[in-house]
């Protein structure tokens, strides 16, 4: 793993969020939670649908 370069690392699904815990304060909800989605390769689609279901458990983040 050493060797890897850091865009080979995100690749493999390993990031650091330096926020921690916390939202990003200066994005919106919607931001944030596509923040979350950025190395998701199932399609624009599917990250939809991950998004409706949060809204769908959350609506007041909608």
């Amino acid at each position: 793993m050493q060797a890897l370069s850091p865009n080979e690392l995100v690749k493999r699904g390993c990031i650091q969020v330096m926020e921690g815990r916390h939202c990003f304060g200066h994005l919106t909800i919607e931001e944030n939670l596509l923040t979350g989605a950025y190395t998701c390769r199932d399609g624009s689609a599917a990250i939809r649908d991950d998004l409706d279901m949060v809204y769908s458990y959350f609506p007041r983040l909608k």
